[in-house]
């Protein structure tokens, strides 16, 4: 299961389980006027097509009203907030909805592309760097660097980001792993028919910090909430050693508010008189019609029930579990980040998320360099290319997020991150 940020699957869990059993509902109401208008039918057809026409009319018409001035009315920001759920949302999940929904203390990401990092948005590009372990301190030349263990470097940055002041920040260990490779990890998957682990033990989480495992990878998670969970901005950060060089990469992610195509609902007018009427004409046509058809909608529960009972689809998938040794167990995309409008809503979320991003660059920098030169290690590298990183920002136009310009890899530059024109294609050449 993957990240779902800013967002209560279980709230939108229950909703749906609701709207879908209301709608059943309907369906057999409809279906017992269309059961009465056929009996009523066989004796006095004039009868039968009014119990048809202006029972399935009536049933149609407080179908929508009540959709209109009371459930849909408790979705409106300023009243959703303040609604008991479990009143208003009366169901009841089986285990198999309550296991697929995200554990407060998830640390284990099992992902399906190339892109680990599902859930946190937008990729707004990163850095990365090496240093070498092995060289002292100009002032200490003569004495040999400090040993150290990665578990000390993430507390310092920790300490760093807790220091900084930033509101609702938080810090956590994370773990991700491509879904084709966890058959055969029984720790993550013990059993291959059904759902993989969602936290790692914490032997093995502590095994992986500063690891090069080439299965599971550590990260550090910084996340920064704002906006009433709409504003996420995410930074991964990983520093692991391999000889006597240690190995520092950082990305950032930046997911933005939902979309305003599902903000709608706060858009509608009040209910009204002409409105009202237009519920009216909508329910005498439709609702005969969904009489008419209800044995149909009954056909369509009564398959899927027996598709349920048979567990057709589990066994399509337990087939194509063993059919198939790469079987891809990770997920794709996050609920949350679909629904996501991939721009800021106006200019303040801009700036808001440009200030997190420097005051997270600018602290992680600053922490590794004091860190390193606590131990007696060599930075003079490191400092010359704190300021080119700090400086390659992240730049939104027209409302799209876009890395404009990215220091990645030793001895990078800041480069703009624009489409290839004429010009500077031959300028290149030229170059060449």
């Amino acid at each position: 299961m993957c990240p779902e940020m800013g967002v209560d699957l279980g709230v939108v869990a229950r909703v749906c389980q609701y709207a879908k059993n209301r709608e059943r509902k309907f369906h057999f109401i409809f279906f017992g006027f269309a059961v009465l208008a056929l009996l009523e039918a066989l004796m006095n057809p004039v009868i039968g097509a009014g119990i048809l026409i202006v029972g399935g009319a009536a049933i149609y018409f407080c179908k929508l009203y009540f959709e209109r001035s009371k459930l849909v009315a408790k979705f409106t920001h300023d009243k959703f907030q303040n609604i008991d759920l479990k009143t208003a949302y009366p169901v009841e999940f089986d285990a198999e909805v309550e296991g697929a929904l995200p554990q407060d203390d998830q640390n284990l990401f099992i992902y399906s592309g190339f892109t680990p990092f599902i859930g946190a948005g937008t990729n707004l590009g990163g850095w990365s760097f090496t240093v070498d372990l092995s060289k002292p301190a100009e002032n200490f030349s003569r004495s040999a660097p400090q040993a150290f263990q990665m578990e000390e470097l993430y507390g310092a940055l920790t300490d760093a980001i807790a220091e900084a002041g930033l509101q609702a920040v938080n810090v956590k260990n994370a773990y991700f792993v491509h879904g084709s490779q966890i058959r055969d990890d029984k720790e993550i998957l013990p059993d291959v028919y059904f759902r993989p682990n969602q936290r790692l033990t914490e032997e093995r989480a502590k095994a992986l910090v500063g690891n090069n495992d080439p299965v599971v990878r550590h990260y550090k998670w910084i996340t920064v909430h704002d906006w009433g969970q709409e504003l996420v901005t995410s930074y991964f950060i990983r520093c692991s050693r391999r000889g006597k060089n240690m190995f520092v990469e950082i990305n950032r992610y930046l997911l933005t508010p939902i979309s305003d195509h599902y903000r709608g609902i706060d858009a509608l007018p009040p209910l009204d008189g002409k409105m009202i009427f237009g519920y009216l004409v909508l329910a005498a046509v439709a609702g005969p019609v969904c009489v008419a058809l209800s044995p149909l909608f009954l056909l369509g529960h009564l398959q899927k029930g027996l598709e349920r009972m048979f567990d057709r689809k589990e066994k399509e998938r337990c087939e194509g579990i063993d059919n198939n040794p790469q079987y891809n167990f990770g997920a794709s995309g996050s609920f949350r980040e679909k629904f996501s409008s991939g721009y800021f809503m106006h200019y303040f979320q801009k700036t808001d998320g440009d200030f997190y991003i420097k005051v997270l660059e600018r602290t992680l920098l600053s922490s590794i360099i004091a860190f390193l030169e606590e131990h007696q290690i060599d930075t003079s590298d490191l400092r010359e290319r704190q300021n080119m990183i700090l400086n390659s920002g992240i730049i939104v136009h027209g409302g799209d997020v876009k890395a404009e310009s990215l220091a990645v890899g030793v001895g990078a530059q800041a480069i703009r991150t624009a489409a290839p024109t004429p010009a500077n294609k031959a300028a290149k050449r030229e170059a060449a």
